[in-house]
Order: C-alpha cells, then sequence, then structure tokens
C-alpha cells in the first residue's frame, strides 16, 4: 500500500475559491475539505492505474494565517475563521499549522472604497509548508508520495529536495493560479512525478452541500417535538438551536445595546470620528512603534487598544510614544477576560485626571521587582552552595570511617 501525505496552502486556496465558484457557476460555492484529501487520493489512483484502495492517505496537513491586531468591525469575520480551522482539527482530523497575520488595526476584508493604509504580508505559511514537507521527507517510513494543493512557484526547492529524498510529489492546483514550472510538459524544474490534478474538473465531488437532516433542538425555549429538520451542521459536541429557538433568543437580545461604528480608513493623521461612544481619560501605557499600536490604560485602570488611525489630529504618532502621556478616548469596544477593550478618536486630554497609575511607581515596582528576584537568586545559590559543602563533609566523614 502507498502512504500519501496531503499538505494545502489554506492561504491561497481560500484566495482562489471564487475562481471555483465561478468555474461551477454559482458564488456561494464552498468547498468540503471532509470530502477533499479522498477525492485526491482517488485521481491520484487514477493516475497511478491503481485501484483506489492501494492508496493509504496518512495524514493531511493544512498552513494558514489568522489576522491580529484587525479593526474591530470584522471581529464576526476572524471569529468565524477560527471556527473553521477548529472544525478541521475536531471533525475532519487535519493537522493544521495557524499563523498570525497583522493588519495593524486595518480592515481585514478590503471594500471597493477603502484603501488600507497599511497592507499586511504573509510570510510564514509557504515557508511551514516546505518545511514540513522535508521533515517529514526525512524521516523514513512516513510517506511516499506528497500530494501538494499549491499554485506558488515558492515550493520549487522544496520539491526537488522531496524527490532527492526518494519521495514522488503529485501536485493539485486552479486553472489560472498554477505557476508555469508546474505546467511545464518537460518538467524542466523536476518538482513532479504526476500531471497536475487541476481541482476545477472535480468540484462537484467535493461541494459542501447542505444536505436536509433531522436535529434534536437544545433550547429551553423550544416548544413540541425537539426533532427537527434543518440543513445546518451542527459542530460535534454543540448544542443545536432551530430557527425559531434563535429567533426568540435574537428577540430576547434586541434591547442589548451594542456599539456601532462607522469606521473608515483614513490617510495617518486624519482626524477620527467624535461621538461615537463612552469618553475616558487615561495614560499611554505600552507602544510598539514598529507595528503601530499601542494600549492605553483607562480609568478603570483597564487596557485599551489603538493603532496609528485611531489618533485625531491634534496628536501625531511620535508624541503618542511619551510613556505616560494623558489622553481622552472614545470606548469602541469594552475590554472582557480574553482580551483588552478598543479604543477610537484618540486625542490629548482636556482634563486634569487622577492617573489610573503612576510612571514612577511603575519604574520602582519593576525596580523591587528586580531586586527580590536577584536576592532569591542569590540565596538559591548560597543554599545549594551549603548543600553541596554538607554532602562533600558528609562523604569525607564516611571514607574516614572507613
Amino acid at each position: 500500500m502507498i502512504k500519501v501525505m496531503l499538505f494545502i496552502d489554506g492561504s491561497w486556496l481560500y484566495r482562489n475559491t471564487p475562481k471555483l465558484a465561478k468555474r461551477y457557476g454559482r458564488s456561494d460555492y464552498r468547498i468540503d475539505y471532509g470530502k477533499l484529501p479522498a477525492v485526491l487520493a482517488e485521481e491520484l489512483a487514477i493516475l497511478m492505474n491503481l485501484p483506489a484502495t492501494e492508496i493509504h492517505l496518512v495524514r493531511s496537513n493544512l498552513f494558514a494565517s489568522i489576522p491580529v491586531n484587525y479593526h474591530a468591525d470584522d471581529e464576526d469575520l476572524v471569529e468565524k475563521q477560527r471556527d473553521f480551522y477548529e472544525i478541521l482539527r475536531e471533525e475532519y482530523h487535519y493537522e493544521t499549522e495557524i499563523y498570525d497575520i497583522n493588519f495593524s488595526g486595518g480592515p481585514v476584508k478590503s471594500q471597493e472604497d477603502v484603501v488600507r493604509v497599511i497592507r499586511p504580508e504573509e510570510k510564514c505559511v509557504d515557508v511551514a509548508l516546505a518545511s514540513s514537507l522535508l521533515s517529514y521527507a526525512a524521516i523514513p517510513g512516513t510517506y511516499d508520495i506528497a500530494m501538494a494543493v499549491i499554485g506558488d512557484r515558492d515550493y520549487v526547492p522544496a520539491f526537488r529536495h522531496v524527490r532527492q529524498l526518494g519521495k514522488r510529489v503529485a501536485i493539485a492546483s486552479i486553472q489560472g493560479s498554477c505557476a508555469k514550472e508546474y505546467l511545464d510538459p518537460a518538467d524542466k524544474e523536476r518538482v513532479r512525478d504526476f500531471d497536475v490534478i487541476f481541482l476545477g474538473n472535480y468540484l462537484n465531488r467535493f461541494e459542501f452541500k447542505y444536505e436536509p437532516r433531522q436535529v434534536r433542538c437544545e433550547s429551553e425555549f423550544h416548544i413540541g417535538n425537539r426533532t427537527v429538520w434543518t440543513t445546518y451542521r451542527p459542530r460535534k459536541g454543540r448544542p443545536f438551536f432551530c430557527d425559531e429557538c434563535m429567533a426568540k433568543y435574537t428577540e430576547q437580545r434586541k434591547d442589548t445595546p451594542r456599539p456601532v461604528s462607522t469606521y473608515r480608513p483614513a490617510e495617518v493623521g486624519a482626524p477620527a470620528a467624535q461621538g461615537q461612544g463612552p469618553t475616558q481619560t487615561g495614560m499611554i501605557k505600552r507602544v510598539l512603534a514598529e507595528k503601530f499600536y499601542g494600549f492605553i490604560a483607562g480609568e478603570n485602570n483597564q487596557d485599551y487598544y489603538f493603532n496609528k488611525n485611531n489618533l485625531a489630529e491634534d496628536l501625531p504618532w511620535d508624541r503618542v510614544q511619551e510613556l505616560g502621556l494623558k489622553v481622552d478616548f472614545e470606548i469602541y469596544r469594552e475590554p472582557n477576560d480574553y482580551q483588552a477593550g478598543a479604543a477610537m478618536n484618540v486625542r490629548l486630554a482636556q482634563k486634569r485626571v487622577v492617573a489610573p497609575f503612576d510612571v514612577e511607581d511603575e519604574l520602582a515596582a519593576m525596580e523591587a521587582e528586580r531586586k527580590a528576584r536577584e536576592e532569591a537568586e542569590a540565596a538559591l545559590s548560597a543554599q545549594e552552595a551549603q548543600d553541596v559543602l554538607e554532602a562533600r563533609e558528609s562523604a569525607e566523614s564516611g571514607l574516614d570511617a572507613d
């Protein structure tokens, strides 16, 4: 039996899924990642003139990114992305390697009327996939064939080395998004052992289909038979709530206040919109100048995140880097147990307030902590030296007795 290991460039596949949707003729087309590995294994068996039972898919690996330091408007979008990666791990048993991509407070999904001031670049996904290809190839018996779902030419060196290690390489890609090195009939770069498998030829076989099924509703609001028909696929181990119960829950939450943002990325230094939320006065607590964001300690001693685009025109970025600077700001999102709040319209403070923390006190506390740590280390070293001395004396006493 031939061992095959699957390596998917998830970021590349996500970016190019609209091309598959266009080819399929449906803008809402989605890939069923539970079916995709099996379809690729079957097509590889055909290329090798083998029955599908001779292909053993030992592992499916996906490499992708997750936004960090994004604008609060995109929280729901990023949460869905996190859920997607969890589904791959929990339900389809993928191995995933997910890397942060810094959006510096900007929007994750650009609109036609939005120009992002700082465009993030992914730097880790390609390197991680190539490293994983080679590390598994170097372990005897791990796989015989590496099946890579990719399109970028960055993997050419990795494929060459994998083949030099005695493994074979199969490539699955998308028409119009596949590097010419992989399409060359003569394979001058020596990167593959089979013809390229084009995903667009098998869209119906790994389409995510919303098929009706019966599921039990777990809502306390439910009335009548709890078994209902739905096209929704509940997560494993998660409760399911029918549409009627979800509507009741939504009705209950209608009166719950939720901040609404009219955020638009602006040129650096442009004034932020005012009147978006409650105003507080705080002090600049920490700034990561090279990443263009920082944190404010508010009146309630809670931290609030801000970035360069959240500054008003009276507050230049260079001034913000002054530790302890008093500022007024509007709360876009309240902090919780897991993350800091979010601030907008950060400007120089117009009123005198009791500082949420004192810079000199903060530095003094850090110095006291350093001295305490040094004293503890010195005491530990002295105790260790004493223990060694006692052990040596005890050993010498034993020798004298003999």
